[in-house]
C-alpha cells in the first residue's frame, strides 16, 4: 500500500497510504506526493512490507517504522501503547541486536522479514505461522517473534546466504553454493519440495530440481516461485501463470521454462508481480556486459500478454538511439537488470 525511495544522497522519500505509520510522514492518511521521510540519513537499502518499512544505513544499521507488531525490536515482549502512539517514527536497531555483525541486505514479506548478515548469517522475526521464520530449534507454538532470531549456525550446511525472500508465508533463501532452502506454508506448491505440507524445518531444493546447476536469482511470489541458474534456464513452480501453458495446474517441483527467448538471450533475473501473471525479465548482448547493442524482452503471462509486450517494445524502442546513447524511458530497467547480473 505504500511506496518507498531511495535517492543517490541516501535519502528515503515514501508515498502511499499510511494506515500503520509506514510512510513515516506523522499521518496515517494516504500520501499522494512523494515526501522526505525525516531522520533517517546515509541509506544504501530500502525494503517496503505489507504495513512496515525496513532500510539500511551505511553504518550497516537497521532502521523500521510501521506496525510496531512486526519491527524488530530489542527484545521479546510484546511493544506497549507508547511504542503504538509512535509507529511513524523511524527507530534504528543497534548491531547487538543481530549478534555485532553488520546487516547487508533485508527482505520484508507481509508479516515477516529477514535480514541478512555481512558474515553471511540469516536472522528472522515477525510472525512464524508454518514455519515462514525457518527457527525449527524453537517451540512452535510460538509464532510471533518481536525480537530478532538468528536462524542457527550451520543452518545452511556451512554455506552463507547470499539472499532471502520473504513471501505471504513462506522463505526463501539463496546461499553462495548455488543451492536454494525454503521453509514455511506449502498449500500453493512454492516451496518447490513435491508435497504441500508445510515445511517448520529448512529444507533445501533438490539440486537436480535444477538440472544440477547453481541458482543465482530467487524469487518468492505470494503463490508462485521462480529461479535462474548460472547458464540462464528460468525454473518456475507453484500455482498460477508459470510459464507452462496452463495457469490452472499446479506445479510442485521447480519445472523448467520452455518459452522460447529473443534469440541470443537467457534469463538474467526474474521479479514477481501481482498473483495472477508472472513476468521475466531476458538480457542478451548489453553494453555495460561488454556487448555491442542491447536486445529486448521477452513475458510469460496471462490476461494482460498483450499489453506487457507492447508496454515492451515500446521501453526496447526508447531505449535506444542511432548513436547508441540511452534515453530515460527503460534505462531503470537496464540498469537494474546489468547490475544483478554482475552480481551474480
Amino acid at each position: 500500500m505504500h511506496t518507498l525511495a531511495l535517492t543517490r544522497a541516501g535519502h528515503v522519500w515514501s508515498c502511499g497510504y499510511g494506515l500503520y505509520g509506514q510512510t513515516a510522514l506523522q499521518t496515517l492518511g494516504q500520501i499522494v506526493e512523494p515526501a522526505r521521510v525525516p531522520g533517517v540519513e546515509r541509506i544504501t537499502l530500502v525494503s517496503a512490507g505489507g504495513n512496515i518499512s525496513l532500510t539500511v544505513a551505511a553504518d550497516s544499521r537497521l532502521w523500521s517504522w510501521g506496525d510496531s507488531l512486526l519491527c524488530p525490536h530489542e527484545n521479546d515482549s510484546e511493544p506497549g501503547s507508547d511504542t503504538q502512539d509512535a509507529m511513524h517514527i523511524p527507530r534504528a536497531l543497534e548491531l547487538a541486536s543481530f549478534g555485532g555483525f553488520a546487516v547487508l541486505s533485508v527482505s520484508v514479506g507481509l508479516w515477516h522479514s529477514a535480514a541478512m548478515m555481512a558474515a553471511g548469517e540469516l536472522w528472522t522475526w515477525g510472525l512464524g505461522f508454518n514455519g515462514c521464520l525457518g527457527l525449527s530449534t524453537l517451540p512452535l507454538q510460538q509464532y510471533t517473534f518481536y525480537a530478532t532470531q538468528r536462524v542457527g549456525a550451520g543452518a545452511f550446511a556451512g554455506a552463507h546466504v547470499l539472499v532471502s525472500a520473504c513471501a505471504i508465508e513462506h522463505t526463501f533463501v539463496l546461499t553462495d553454493s548455488g543451492a536454494v532452502w525454503t521453509c514455511g506454508a506449502g498449500h500453493t506448491c512454492a516451496l518447490g519440495h513435491a508435497d504441500m505440507g508445510a515445511c517448520h524445518v529448512r529444507t533445501r531444493i533438490a539440486q537436480a530440481r535444477s538440472g544440477g546447476s547453481r541458482v543465482v536469482s530467487v524469487v518468492a511470489g505470494s503463490r508462485a516461485s521462480m529461479a535462474v541458474t548460472a547458464e540462464g534456464v528460468l525454473y518456475s513452480w507453484g500455482t498460477g501463470a508459470l510459464g507452462h501453458g496452463s495457469m490452472h495446474n499446479a506445479v510442485r517441483v521447480p519445472t523448467a521454462v520452455t518459452v522460447t527467448f529473443v534469440p541470443g538471450t537467457s534469463a538474467g533475473l526474474t521479479c514477481s508481480i501481482p498473483p495472477g501473471h508472472c513476468v521475466s525479465m531476458c538480457m542478451g548482448a548489453h553494453a555495460r556486459l561488454g556487448a555491442a547493442a542491447p536486445q529486448d524482452r521477452d513475458s510469460t503471462n496471462c490476461v494482460y500478454q498483450a499489453m506487457l509486450i507492447e508496454l515492451f517494445k515500446r521501453m526496447a524502442t526508447a531505449g535506444r538511439s542511432p548513436g547508441g546513447a540511452y534515453l530515460h524511458m527503460g534505462e531503470g530497467l537496464r540498469r537494474m537488470v546489468a547490475v544483478r547480473l554482475r552480481v551474480a
